[in-house]
């Protein structure tokens, strides 16, 4: 197992977003684990080392982020 850790940030400006909702998904098995940032920014969850993720991001009021591959626990990402 592995923890992913975080911090969603403004691109302009590199201020972090609080209460930003953090969607991790499975690719094998989809199942999917929701968070939201804290006053800094940061988020983290555990997560199985044998399966692909992807990782989203979003809030009320900024650009929707795109889901972005991040890979196994396995290798550098």
């Amino acid at each position: 197992n592995w923890m992913l850790e975080g911090t969603v940030v403004e691109e302009a400006s590199g201020r972090p977003i609080e209460g930003a909702s953090v969607m991790v998904v499975g690719q094998d098995n989809g199942i999917t684990w929701n968070m939201r940032t804290d006053e800094q920014g940061k988020y983290w969850v555990g997560l199985a080392s044998s399966q692909e993720y992807t990782l989203q991001a979003a809030k009320k009021g900024y650009f929707f982020a795109l889901p972005q591959p991040l890979g196994t626990g396995n290798k550098s990402t």
